[in-house]
């Protein structure tokens, strides 16, 4: 997490609260929502700390409408001083999920927030959709956002699809059909989003599942990005490493995909392929072990789902066939 992040980070969270609620106007110094705040403070929270309700659902500023299931966050420098620029994914799909669907799919929203001390400290200044539903992307679960300590110049979003769904393509879409499922595709896309220029790309490389979470780890010479499997029927979730020699590589996918298998226990070396190790299930790690791994690199075809095969399926066949381990279910992650 870059300092700036930090710096920021307190008084946005518990500010995505879920509610409909009335159309508002800008005033000078920002808006705010007139909701009160849905959570309160822990006793040991750092001193001076408040809570401050900025926007919640279904709530309008001009032609923008905040929309449903605000999921994940990230933080880059707004275009002016004492501003921040906050980029919310909404976790929608027109594809009915238990039984229900969204009026919309998935999309980005972003909130330029006043950081001048005072009352109108975080109140919304402008607001604007940074990825439309319109793109067809389904499920925008967690997010991050990566900047200068993570090792890129450009503070850069990073959001997927925590989907499995096979649907049309619509006109006009970043993306094509999936090669077994022409003219369709399935989800499962990690999604990159520039926070400066606007740009957005899907990146099939970083494996096609159902993200959850992508994090940018430093001090690495390669660009480091772990992302984590949210699957829908555990244990079959697998952490994956995408490596980019440097940054323009994420945007033309010119990375690659490594997949997290185990080698040792706290009882000692196991063979890494050996299915019947002991070690390639979330079921055979017991509480107070140590389970210790190397990655292995996922051939570049599954790991875009560029196979006969629907693309999910693809990987997590690839994945039992090379003893990779098996989690139940991964969510966000952090280092």
């Amino acid at each position: 997490m870059t300092s700036f992040k930090k710096h920021n980070l307190w008084f946005l969270l518990a500010s995505i609260a879920l509610l409909i609620a009335v159309p508002g106007a800008l005033a000078d110094g920002g808006w705010l929502t007139p909701k009160a705040p849905y959570i309160t403070l822990a006793a040991d929270a750092p001193a001076g700390s408040t809570v401050k309700a900025i926007i919640s659902v279904g709530e309008t500023l001009g032609d923008f409408k905040f929309e449903g299931i605000p999921d994940g966050i990230g933080l880059a420098p707004g275009p002016d001083p004492n501003t921040v620029n906050v980029f919310v994914s909404h976790e929608q799909t027109t594809v009915p999920f238990f039984g229900e669907a969204d009026f919309q799919n998935a999309s980005v929203s972003r909130l330029t927030l006043n950081t001048t001390p005072g009352s109108d400290m975080g109140a919304v200044l402008s607001a604007d959709v940074a990825i439309p539903p319109e793109a067809g992307y389904l499920r925008f679960c967690s997010a991050s956002m990566a900047g200068p300590d993570e090792g890129v110049s450009h503070y850069t979003f990073f959001t997927g699809e925590e989907a499995n769904d096979v649907v049309d393509v619509p006109a006009g879409a970043p993306y094509g059909p999936d090669p077994a499922l022409d003219p369709q595709r399935q989800a499962g896309y990690a999604v990159v989003l520039d926070a400066e220029t606007g740009e957005y790309t899907q990146v099939a490389g970083m494996g096609r599942l159902n993200h959850e979470n992508t994090i940018a780890v430093p001090g690495y010479n390669q660009l480091a990005l772990l992302t984590t499997d949210d699957t829908f029927s555990g244990p079959s979730a697998q952490l994956y490493l995408y490596l980019a020699n440097q940054e323009s590589h994420v945007w033309q996918d010119k990375g690659s995909l490594w997949a997290f298998r185990v080698t040792r226990t706290s009882d000692g070396p196991v063979d890494p392929t050996d299915p019947f190790n002991g070690a390639n299930d979330y079921l055979d790690l017991q509480p107070g072990e140590d389970f210790r791994g190397e990655f292995i690199r996922v051939p570049k075809q599954i790991a875009r789902g560029q196979t006969g095969e629907a693309p999910l399926d693809a990987l997590v066949d690839w994945s039992n066939e090379n003893n990779v381990f098996q989690f139940i279910s991964l969510e966000d992650i952090a280092y």
